[in-house]
């Protein structure tokens, strides 16, 4: 979808503005996304729904070709929310297929280049959950259980920490109006509050900050090994200076400060074990503390991501990367309000609390919810402004009336 990318930037006349798309094109496969995965907020590509805006990362393409109607679904790999980030940004549906309680994943990653990763995942983006489950039946060798089915009577709880210390009030408000019309629309759900960052505070840090660090740690190590080695010597030799640094600070990981990311990672993955134990199937998190944003001041000054909006993001979206758990991300209509962004997609992330759960009942959950959205206008999203669908269909008409 590459070409499908570049010509949609050009519809919007926005290459001029990008710094440095062809180097970044020349260095490794790209759809406009930075070196090394680290343009988290997908600045450097414009959003379907507005060309001023980016498109959240890391699979920044994809996320587009979904939003924009050129393709129903894309695969991805998610090592820190990149299936949930570009879903989010562009109104489609994203699935993380996590692993089960031996390391198998659900989404095989044999023949990817995180083949050997301990924390990437293998997912998908579609415009609805029904394509994206026409798609995994074909890839995951975990069929569906009787069991898989019976989801309606699932305890969800929703983290009320995030939605009132991290998440912008229009993108938290959106999450309560959603959670309340699925109460009120199945009422055999159990829900309940849970803060995750007092959850985490037990890990003896401050909040969820050390379990960011050591997800950023972690990922980084992966994403060099993987990135690094499939550099030839001459892309090293032609490398511009922002790939340079950006190899050197993700080298920098010391082996007592792995060790210690290590023992975070694991602590964390007991306290939503413990959720688990109580009970408590699936968490409601925010996908991302705001809607697509507008390029940073930060990145055309140092042609970089911003670090505070990268922090946010990372903030709630390393726990499910951090537990290799299931994900789902389901898009709940646009923000209320008169601040600008009310014409741009948003939307939840539901997520198992442990590598017990069936993913297939998370696909379940997600698909109820999304069926609930659809029946909603106040959850329905509006089609965005740049559309390719329409085009695809027009010209795929216009050949079988030539045929006929």
């Amino acid at each position: 979808f590459c070409a499908k990318t570049v010509l949609c930037c050009q519809k919007y006349g926005q290459l001029a503005h990008i710094p440095k798309v062809k180097r970044d094109l020349r260095v490794g496969p790209s759809t406009c996304q930075e070196e090394l995965g680290f343009d988290t907020r997908g600045e450097m590509s414009p959003n379907p729904y507005d060309a001023d805006r980016g498109c959240l990362g890391s699979t920044v393409g994809g996320g587009k070709a979904v939003g924009a109607g050129a393709a129903p679904v894309v695969t991805a790999s998610d090592l820190g929310n990149s299936t949930g980030g570009p879903a989010h940004a562009s109104g489609g549906t994203g699935f993380k297929g996590g692993r089960d309680e031996t390391g198998r994943s659900f989404i095989p990653r044999q023949g990817s280049a995180y083949e050997d990763s301990g924390m990437c995942d293998m997912g998908l983006i579609g415009n609805n959950m029904s394509s994206i489950v026409d798609v995994l039946q074909h890839m995951t060798e975990v069929p569906p259980t009787a069991e898989s089915l019976n989801f309606l009577n699932s305890t969800i709880a929703v983290d009320s920490g995030s939605l009132r210390n991290v998440v912008d009030p229009e993108v938290a408000e959106k999450i309560l109006e959603a959670v309340a019309i699925w109460k009120q629309t199945n009422s055999a759900h159990g829900f309940y509050e849970v803060d995750v960052m007092s959850l985490l505070t037990s890990l003896g840090n401050n909040n969820a900050l050390m379990a960011m660090l050591a997800h950023a740690g972690l990922a980084g190590r992966e994403e060099l090994g993987v990135f690094n080695n499939a550099l030839s010597d001459e892309q090293r030799r032609n490398a511009s200076a922002s790939l340079t640094a950006k190899i050197a600070t993700a080298g920098q990981i010391q082996p007592g400060q792995e060790r210690r990311c290590e023992i975070v990672k694991l602590q964390m993955e007991q306290r939503f074990e413990s959720l688990y134990e109580h009970g408590v199937k699936f968490v409601i998190l925010p996908t991302c503390n705001k809607v697509a944003q507008p390029v940073s001041w930060w990145r055309r000054r140092f042609d970089s991501s911003d670090p505070k909006l990268t922090f946010q993001y990372s903030q709630i979206s390393s726990y499910a990367n951090m537990g290799r758990l299931p994900r789902a991300t389901i898009p709940i209509g646009h923000p209320h309000g008169n601040n600008g962004n009310d014409h741009m997609p948003t939307s939840l992330s539901i997520m198992a609390t442990s590598n017990k759960v069936d993913p297939w009942e998370l696909i379940a959950v997600g698909r109820e919810l999304e069926l609930i959205c659809r029946q909603h206008d106040e959850l329905k999203l509006n089609r965005p402004e740049f559309y390719i669908y329409e085009q695809l269909a027009a010209a795929r008409d216009r050949r079988k009336a030539q045929q006929a």
